[in-house]
């Protein structure tokens, strides 16, 4: 149960920074990606967490 983050986090804006080590938080109670993870991510995210998934998917640095 250690977490560990990337450097490359730091290119990322801040509300997806809170995303990802909320996500990896969510995976010392679930550690799988079923339905009760994204339930308690979710309760974490304010129903935001497909969202905010999408979004980090989606962000490209500019260099």
């Amino acid at each position: 149960k250690t977490i560990s983050l990337s450097c490359y986090l730091m290119l990322v804006p801040s509300h997806l920074i809170d995303y990802v080590i909320l996500h990896e938080l969510a995976h010392t109670r679930e550690m799988n990606h079923g339905p009760r993870f994204w339930e308690l991510l979710d309760s974490m995210t304010a129903g935001q967490a497909l969202r905010l998934r999408g979004e980090l998917r989606r962000f490209r640095t500019s260099f």
